[in-house]
C-alpha cells in the first residue's frame, strides 16, 4: 500500500500499478498511515491472504497465519483486529522502540531493500527520461520511485531472505540468543 499525501484522484502514471495489481494506493493529508489506511489495508490484505491460501495443498489452507505488525498507533483498530480474527490470522504487535531488534523487515529486508532500490529507481529515471506520457518532473519521479520500489520489493523479499530474517529476529525458531547476538541488545 502506497500513501500519497493529499490526493483526491490516483495520477496518471501510477493508474497501471494500480490496473496490474501491483500496488495499492491511498491518501492521506499528511501521506502518514492512520488507523483508517490500517483498515482499509487489513482488507486488501485479507483479500490476498484468501487467494493466495487457495495455491496452498489442502492441508495448509485453513491454517493460522502469523502477521507481525510495528506497535504504531494506527494498529489500534478494533475492526482490523477483528477482521484478521475471523480470517485467522492470528497478530502479534511488537513493544514500540524494538523492531530494530525484532521485526524481519527492519533487521534483514530493509538493507537489501534499500540498496536495490538505488539501482532501480536510477535505471527507471533513465529509462524513461524522454518519455512523452510522463510529462512532468514529478510525475517521472512518482512512476520511478514506485516502479523501482515494487520491483526491489520482489528481489529483497525472497524465501530465502525472509528465512534468513527470521532466524536473526529469533523468530523461526524461536530463539532468545539470537535475539541477544544484536548489538542493540546489552
Amino acid at each position: 500500500l502506497f500513501i500519497l499525501s493529499e490526493l483526491k484522484n490516483l495520477p496518471t502514471e501510477l493508474q497501471v500499478f494500480a490496473n496490474t495489481g501491483q500496488a495499492w494506493f491511498s491518501s492521506s493529508t499528511n501521506g502518514y498511515m492512520t488507523k483508517e489506511l490500517f483498515l482499509y489495508w487489513t482488507f486488501y490484505f485479507l483479500n490476498w491472504l484468501s487467494q493466495y491460501r487457495q495455491s496452498l495443498p489442502e492441508n495448509l489452507k485453513n491454517k493460522p497465519a502469523l502477521l507481525i505488525l510495528d506497535g504504531h498507533v494506527s494498529r489500534e483498530n478494533p475492526q482490523a483486529l477483528m477482521a484478521f480474527r475471523k480470517e485467522n490470522v492470528h497478530v502479534l504487535i511488537l513493544p514500540s522502540h524494538t523492531t530494530h531488534v525484532l521485526q524481519m523487515f527492519d533487521v534483514v529486508l530493509a538493507p537489501v531493500l534499500k540498496k536495490q532500490f538505488t539501482s532501480a529507481f536510477r535505471k527507471s529515471m533513465m529509462k524513461i527520461h524522454d518519455d512523452i506520457d510522463k510529462t512532468t518532473a514529478a510525475s517521472k519521479f512518482r512512476y520511478s520511485a514506485i516502479n523501482a520500489l515494487i520491483h526491489s520489493w520482489r528481489r529483497a523479499c525472497t524465501p530465502i531472505l525472509c528465512s534468513e530474517a527470521a532466524k536473526t529476529t529469533g523468530t523461526c525458531p524461536v530463539s532468545e540468543d539470537e535475539v541477544k547476538k544484536s548489538h542493540f541488545v546489552r
